[in-house]
């Protein structure tokens, strides 16, 4: 008797267990519209500014879009428009503009032509931005008019953002953000050919520029520190001495010195032996300094700058490929 009490606790935990995956398939019932509040703000800068001067506007909400769904993502809001109303009373219609992910509009601008001020305010119509099939409901963003801003334009320009100089003399990275106009100039980061080795695609580049169009080279040859990448030089012994006998780091398909460049720091595979490596290595390119080193057979092959602007983040990263 006791063995058939346990029998039975047993079959009830069994069909419980067995029973929640089909509740949980089961989709929840939930309102079949739901209508999102928004609050749409326009921002207009600088001012005051001068005839002729650009006048920079961007369109953003107070919250991103809702991501709808179990595996959800942000959908892009359309039909965003800015009116501007100039110092006479009449209207222009600036867009429709469609938002980016983050739900704004950015990079607008705006020349005025006459003095006196100009109102400026972000509309949006509303939008049905879907189903959310976990829920099965449906998602109305609702339409929103922002705050109005203004911006007096006067007749005499107003200076701006004036980038420091660039060095005449010693200077060391990091480029620091407010010197950003330094970057296209002295920067000089720019795309290789990739494997095997830029010398063998006709040029540095993929547009084959044979030289760095970014920036200018030193005027005189230097050396700043050397480093063995792998062994060299000739065997000796029983090894013939000549000319084609020496230690060789030469392959029709690899190349054991193909470094990558990123940020003032040089990335490189070291080969302790010429078809055995040793790990990736990186040095401070100004110093010389083994900054770490990485112990793996992984060859490095690519090195990546990529630019982001999502709803968490935006900015560059640096990454290395293996």
């Amino acid at each position: 008797m006791k063995f058939a009490k346990t029998t039975s606790l047993f079959a009830l935990i069994l069909m419980i267990v067995l029973t929640i995956p089909m509740i949980m398939q089961v989709p929840v019932k939930a309102d079949s519209t739901v209508n999102v509040k928004t609050y749409l703000f326009v921002n207009a800068a600088p001012s005051p500014v001068g005839i002729g001067q650009p006048i920079y506007i961007s369109l953003f909400f107070s919250k991103p879009v809702p991501l709808i769904g179990a595996f959800g993502g942000a959908t892009l809001l359309e039909n965003l428009k800015v009116n501007v109303v100039k110092p006479d009373g009449t209207n222009e219609t600036l867009g429709p503009y469609t938002s980016d992910t983050t739900g704004g509009v950015g990079g607008l601008s705006y020349t005025p032509a006459t003095t006196g001020n100009y109102t400026f305010q972000g509309t949006f119509p509303g939008q049905n931005i879907g189903i959310d099939s976990f829920t099965n409901t449906t998602y109305i963003m609702n339409a929103d008019m922002s705050p109005a801003v203004t911006v007096v334009v006067q007749e005499a320009p107003v200076g701006g953002y004036s980038s420091p100089p660039l060095p005449t003399d010693y200077w060391t990275r990091p480029l620091y953000a407010t010197n950003y106009d330094w970057a296209q100039k002295i920067g000089g980061n720019w795309y290789g050919c990739g494997r095997p080795a830029f010398n063998h695609c006709g040029g540095y580049d993929a547009s084959n520029n044979n030289y760095n169009p970014y920036s200018t080279a030193p005027k005189t040859a230097h050396i700043l520190w050397t480093k063995p990448t792998t062994t060299g030089g000739q065997p000796g012994g029983e090894t013939v001495a000549n000319q084609i006998s020496a230690y060789v780091a030469s392959s029709p398909l690899y190349h054991y010195f193909e470094p990558v460049i990123l940020n003032g720091v040089i990335y490189y595979n070291y080969w302790a032996a010429q078809t055995d490596n040793a790990g990736i290595l990186a040095v401070d390119i100004r110093t010389g300094e083994t900054l770490w080193q990485k112990n793996t057979t992984d060859i490095l092959i690519y090195g990546q700058v990529m630019t982001a602007h999502n709803n968490e983040e935006f900015g560059s990263q640096a990454f290395l490929w293996t």
